[in-house]
């Protein structure tokens, strides 16, 4: 199942639910860093963007070993560009199941070296969202969900959730009950999952985070495939049991970032931002998300690429890793560094 975070809204609930594990805030929490990340990233400069040799470093220093994925690493390298990026994502090569894992556990050094691909997978939806007329209202996808998935989901009709990967569904009801009830046919079963029938209502919603119909991008073109954009939100409308009882059908619905629940939410996010990002917005986020270690790797990455004759942004750099020593407490280090960002400041 694609990553799903929760946007938590006060309800009159609220005070009964005060002993949950997660706190509405906690969970937010979550939900505003995967927007605050993609919005910086379609605000970077192409120069930031460009970081294709990065990605393939990574893939070499992985896949060393294996013949098969190494020509299709060289492949990558020879022949990608902004018009194929859905063909490669819809491969599920080794790019995909990289990209996804990162997007999966959050892995913010992963997901950045995918920077050019998101933003070129998001361009290119828009496109196609803006290019091609709307032909159908709703979209499906079949999938398998752990029970206690399924318990947060129905403890939360009513909220919205934030897809935290790329979602992929399609046009084709048909084709995602086939899948369904040839899964239901089966023999062996695993007690802890749950089959389970998305039902997406479309609309006319005008959203920020584009999606389309992808067939003619597509590396499969007979599945009618329709992908929404990583940070894609949805309402969660209902969710019950089917008459036949072996499967659950959960109906969400497209929503855009003017949702009177959601509009100060992003609002707020895009008032913090500039009006360019760069790597350095990036290491930002993750502090103001208390998540001080990733900040620091991505900071020390940064002095890796970092060209000698810029000496602000190393300022800026060593003034954030100031930032980040003294979030973590250790003063003396945290002193140093912003003594040393303000002698590159006043070169």
């Amino acid at each position: 199942m694609p990553p799903i975070t929760i946007f938590a809204t006060p309800t009159t609930n609220d005070n009964k639910e005060k002993e949950q594990d997660r706190s509405h805030t906690d969970i937010n929490s979550d939900f505003i860093f995967i927007q605050t990340f993609i919005e910086t990233l379609i605000r970077m400069s192409e120069k930031a963007l460009s970081s294709k040799h990065e990605l393939i470093e990574l893939c070499h220093d992985n896949y060393k070993n294996s013949e098969c994925n190494m020509k299709i690493i060289d492949e990558f390298d020879n022949n990608y560009s902004v018009e194929t990026s859905l063909w490669w994502y819809t491969r599920e090569s080794l790019f995909y199941r990289i990209l996804n894992k990162s997007l999966r556990e959050q892995n913010i050094a992963i997901m950045y070296k995918f920077r050019f691909l998101i933003v070129d997978l998001y361009r290119q939806l828009k496109e196609l969202q803006e290019k091609n007329v709307l032909t159908f209202d709703k979209t499906f996808r079949f999938q398998l969900m752990s029970k206690e998935e399924l318990e947060e989901l129905k403890n939360s009709i009513g909220q919205h959730v934030s897809m935290n990967s790329f979602l992929s569904t399609t046009i084709d009801r048909h084709m995602t009950e086939f899948l369904l009830s040839s899964w239901l046919s089966r023999d062996e079963s695993d007690n802890n999952l749950t089959a389970v029938l998305f039902e997406i209502d479309i609309g006319s919603t005008v959203t920020t985070r584009p999606f389309a119909e992808i067939t003619t991008k597509s590396f499969f073109q007979d599945e009618k495939e329709c992908l929404f954009m990583l940070g894609s939100v949805f309402r969660i409308e209902d969710i019950k049991l089917h008459d036949s009882d072996r499967y659950w059908l959960i109906r969400l619905k497209l929503i855009d970032e003017n949702s009177h629940q959601l509009k100060d939410v992003f609002n707020q996010i895009k008032s913090t931002m500039e009006e360019q990002t760069n790597m350095f917005s990036v290491c930002l986020l993750l502090i103001t998300m208390n998540r001080y270690d990733e900040a620091e790797n991505l900071f020390q990455q940064l002095f890796k690429n970092l060209a000698d004759s810029d000496v602000f942004a190393a300022g800026r750099y060593y003034q954030g890793l100031g930032a980040v020593y003294l979030a973590k407490g250790d003063y003396d280090l945290a002193i140093t560094l912003t003594e040393k960002a303000i002698q590159l400041f006043q070169k």
